[in-house]
């Protein structure tokens, strides 16, 4: 069974160590950042199944991560539970408004926050492959279905029954993708996986050396499909 990670994000290095304990003491893996900033460079390097935010972050406002994370899909599937010490019910409103998943108030209780975290993390069994970044093909090979979700020029968004990490090389077969004459090509992730739905990870692939002879097929497939 994989272990689920939780980000914290609270500019309040004591909540930070209370609300790690909580997490660890849960079976979860927890990660910490202080700022908005270090807490998206962690959802990009190691794609959190569940976010823990603070609304005041010093200069910052927590709540302007709701209205990224509407905007990016990506970012709208990993729940989001508001942890403030403002009780105001237009905060609590406000925060709902903006797509939050839940709203806790300080001081914290953790068996109220362990049940939210059964609430919002669903097992899964599905493993994390890692490869290796410095060639261009994984030093192991693993077959599993897929599916193509979305195509472009440059790279194409998947969803497979694994969770692949971010900035890596990647084998991956593709019968659309041979026909566009694409089997020469070097694949890698980008940004780390995100749980879809019914036990997938989606993930973004880029294509690396892409040619503007298959960039040219791609769009003649793309706008055929559009017209369709």
């Amino acid at each position: 069974m994989s272990t689920k990670t939780i980000l914290i994000i609270d500019d309040d290095v004591e909540m930070l160590i209370l609300l790690r304990k909580i997490v660890e003491g849960g079976g979860f893996r927890a990660l910490t950042a202080e700022t908005l900033d270090r807490g998206e460079e962690l959802i990009e390097q190691e794609a959190p199944h569940l976010i823990l935010l603070d609304v005041y972050l010093g200069g910052q406002n927590g709540l302007s991560f709701l209205d990224k994370r509407v905007q990016v899909k990506r970012l709208s599937q990993i729940p989001v539970i508001i942890i403030s010490g403002d009780t105001q019910r237009a905060t609590v409103l406000k925060a709902m408004m903006k797509g939050a998943d839940d709203y806790i108030t300080k001081p914290i209780k953790s068996a109220v926050l362990l049940q939210k975290f059964k609430k919002f993390l669903k097992e899964t069994v599905l493993p994390v492959f890692e490869v290796n970044p410095d060639v261009h093909e994984a030093d192991i090979e693993i077959s599993f279905p897929g599916h193509i979700k979305k195509l472009s020029e440059v790279s194409c968004i998947i969803e497979v029954p694994a969770k692949l990490q971010a900035e890596k090389g990647v084998k991956l077969k593709a019968e659309l993708i041979d026909k566009l004459g694409g089997s020469d090509l070097h694949f890698k992730t980008t940004g780390g996986s995100l749980y879809s739905d019914n036990k997938l990870f989606r993930s973004e692939i880029l294509f690396v050396g892409i040619s503007d002879r298959v960039s040219a097929k791609i769009r003649k497939f793309n706008s055929y499909n559009d017209k369709k």
